[in-house]
């Protein structure tokens, strides 16, 4: 085939005359070296396909000088140019991958088909080394698509990298905020942490690929990009190659492969490329199981909310009553018991605050139970910390405890001398994380039913004592935030009360004042009464606030004259009403009777009903309050000329009234949060509030209290 490049190596320049003549004929782009050290600067500099040389040179024989050349090409194709064969001779080629010998005298066409004979030579091996790559890449990248564990997925690809590829250490890193960080290796030494090892983008080998998205393969003495000159800092190093994880807009990691100082095959060009189709599977793969875990997580923390919301007050008596741990522990021992009769079950319930083992213990000839506690030595301790060695640890536990107790006791008892003892160990897990390990002693080997059966429960097992950890973790949690509130509210109580005093100190003084100063400095003084009035409905609000959560301040229920606290609302906000020149019309029916109620609540209700009549009507507009009572209820109306509430705002209150005009106060005029404690404050004194708002007539509230007290809502 033309244009490949040929180097012929001799020190007869007749020879080299010769052979770059019939070779260049044929289309061949031939460099000829009269010596060793002359070819080896070649192949250093330019990429070859074959190199012939004489057996015989000045500086070196020609099967190490094409040994040298081989370490900076490694698929470059050899043939000897000799004139004194030997078999010792040709077995020292072969050793050394060269393709075939030419005899002096050679013939043109011998020279040409002895050339043609090796690059097809040369590229049956490429072919073969590209098929057995591409096997495990298919199968592979089969298993790639199906795997949808991440932890599992790139322990595979770090598995299946090192064994294919022959290399010493393989690393796969991933990318996160810009840095990259080991999630797989193998072969790493010791001085490398695996979890705490990050590369910012763009800074080392695996940066600089990350950053550029490209391959990059590193053998001695190979040109590096600038950047890199004094990257590869590890002398052991022999060759290496890293490839990036790429998806269509971004690079997500690099794959890392190395083989160190003692290889004789270095990575080739080859194998640089099949690993860059490899990676981008990988990268592929990768991203779905990403996103496979994230529409799970989704997928589980809607269905939890939905089983939350449905299931909350029935699910609370039934948590406390059957995720106690104690009666998880003894339903566990209970089902192994009954699923292995007379086996000794030992079940060990990992401590990582304690560093501790708690050992439940079922003795399966007399029936007894006992718990113990083993602390942990420093070794276990390190095996579970440092090298992920946990159910090891457990399994070195428990196996010596369940022998023990599988040993006749006293005399009399049956022995087991003789008698084979089987222990089955199996992990409890949940979600990767192992919280401890049961294990079974019989005396009889276990079948494969009773295995299956024990391990299908130890899964169940452990989903039961998780629970019960995050429901105990949970009750913990809610009596702190029980008690966060209460200190909270308790805050607010006297926090509100004394700000209540100094204000009603300030009101006091300034209707004293209002009788002696000036006339022009009248307007001064009732801004003056106004802003007060308006910080002690924000205290009130405020203190209402906490009154209607729950835990809040009680009802302080007593006898309540209604029109007394009308008379009283009202000389409390007529200056408002005055200075709007407003007219306030007052209906009282005779001999209303009084209502078991909070007094300072049921002031606020009404004082908040007319002050939002107020600012709701136009000036010199009219609006009123009016009682009366039936046998079981006192009604207070509160009514407006203002413009109506919109018919699309309005709902049918008579059904539902109170969350009807909850609705409709706070999609209207409601200034701030005062309406919706209105209320609220009328449901706890087991009321309601209704809405009469037509076009032309303005608006009416009205609210219902009962005469007998109702318990508060």
């Amino acid at each position: 085939m033309p244009n490949e490049l040929i180097l012929v190596v001799d020190d007869e320049p007749d020879i080299l005359k010769l052979c770059d003549r019939i070779l260049s004929t044929k289309g061949y782009n031939v460099y000829t070296a009269s010596s060793g050290t002359r070819a080896i600067e070649i192949a250093r500099e330019t990429p070859l396909d074959v190199v012939l040389l004489d057996i015989k040179m000045p500086d070196g024989d020609g099967i190490t000088i094409f040994s040298k050349i081989k370490r900076y090409q490694p698929e470059v194709a050899g043939i000897v140019i000799t004139g004194y064969p030997s078999m010792e001779a040709a077995i020292e080629a072969l050793r050394h991958d060269i393709s075939s010998f030419v005899l002096k005298p050679f013939t043109p066409g011998e020279l040409r088909q002895a050339v043609a004979d090796a690059l097809d030579r040369r590229q049956l091996e490429r072919d073969y080394a590209r098929l057995q790559t591409l096997i495990p890449l298919y199968d592979l990248s089969r298993s790639l698509m199906t795997t949808v564990d991440i932890d599992a997925l790139l322990d595979q690809v770090v598995d299946i990298a090192l064994q294919e590829t022959e290399a010493d250490r393989v690393s796969l890193m991933l990318e996160h905020a810009g840095k990259l960080s080991i999630k797989a290796a193998r072969g790493l030494p010791e001085d490398i942490q695996i979890k705490k090892t990050e590369t910012p983008i763009g800074e080392g080998i695996a940066g600089w690929v990350a950053k550029h998205g490209e391959p990059l393969l590193l053998n001695p003495d190979v040109a590096m990009p600038p950047a890199l000159d004094d990257a590869l800092t590890r002398d052991e190093i022999a060759s290496a190659v890293c490839v990036p994880l790429a998806l269509k807009d971004r690079v997500i990691g690099v794959l890392n492969l190395t083989k160190l100082e003692s290889t004789e095959r270095p990575f080739t060009p080859s194998q640089r490329d099949l690993l860059t189709v490899l990676a981008s599977q990988i990268a592929i793969a990768i991203e779905n199981a990403r996103l496979f875990h994230r529409q799970q997580t989704l997928t589980h923390e809607l269905a939890q909310a939905n089983a939350n919301l449905r299931g909350l007050q029935q699910a609370a008596t039934a948590i406390t009553s059957r995720l106690s741990p104690e009666r998880v522990l003894q339903t566990i021992l209970d089902g192994c018991a009954g699923v292995m009769e007379n086996a000794t079950i030992s079940l060990g319930l990992l401590d990582p605050d304690s560093k501790s083992i708690e050992v439940h213990l079922h003795h399966g000839d007399s029936q007894t139970r006992q718990t113990t506690t083993h602390q942990l030595e420093a070794r276990h301790v390190e095996m579970i910390e440092v090298r992920n060695k946990t159910t090891e640890v457990l399994e070195e536990q428990l196996h010596p405890l369940l022998m023990d107790a599988m040993e006749p006791t006293s005399v009399g008892e049956p022995t087991s001398v003789g008698e084979p003892t089987f222990v089955d160990i199996i992990p409890l897990s949940v979600q990767g994380q192992v919280l401890g390990a049961m294990a079974v002693g019989a005396r009889q080997e276990l079948s494969e039913t009773d295995i299956m059966a024990l391990r299908t429960f130890a899964d169940q097992a452990a989903v039961s004592i998780a629970n019960a950890r995050l429901f105990s973790d949970l009750q913990e949690g809610y009596e702190e935030s029980r008690e966060l509130n209460r200190l909270k509210n308790e805050f607010i109580g006297i926090s509100t009360d004394r700000l209540n005093t100094s204000l009603s100190l300030i009101n006091t003084h300034a209707q004293r004042f209002s009788e002696s100063i000036p006339e022009d400095l009248q307007a001064e003084l009732e801004e003056l009464r106004d802003a007060a009035n308006a910080l002690e409905r924000q205290i009130n609000g405020l203190s209402e606030l906490s009154n209607l959560e729950p835990g809040g301040r009680a009802l302080r229920r007593e006898p309540v004259a209604i029109e007394e606290v009308i008379t009283t609302i009202v000389n409390r906000v007529s200056p408002l009403i005055e200075a709007r020149e407003q007219d306030f019309r007052i209906e009282l029916a005779a001999d209303l009777p009084a209502v078991e109620a909070d007094r300072t609540k049921l002031e606020i209700v009404v004082s908040d009903l007319i002050l939002h009549a107020a600012k709701s009507t136009q000036a010199h507009g009219e609006l009123g309050i009016r009682a009366d009572a039936t046998k079981d209820e006192v009604h207070i109306s509160v009514w407006d000329t203002a413009p109506a509430i919109p018919a699309e705002d309005q709902t049918d209150i008579c059904d539902t009234p109170l969350a009807a005009v909850d609705s409709v106060l706070q999609r209207t005029r409601s200034s701030g949060p005062a309406l919706p404690i209105v209320r609220r404050l009328v449901e706890r004194h087991g009321g309601y509030i209704t809405l009469d708002s037509e076009p032309g007539t303005g608006n009416t509230f009205k609210l219902a209290l009962p005469l007998s007290p109702a318990p508060e809502g």
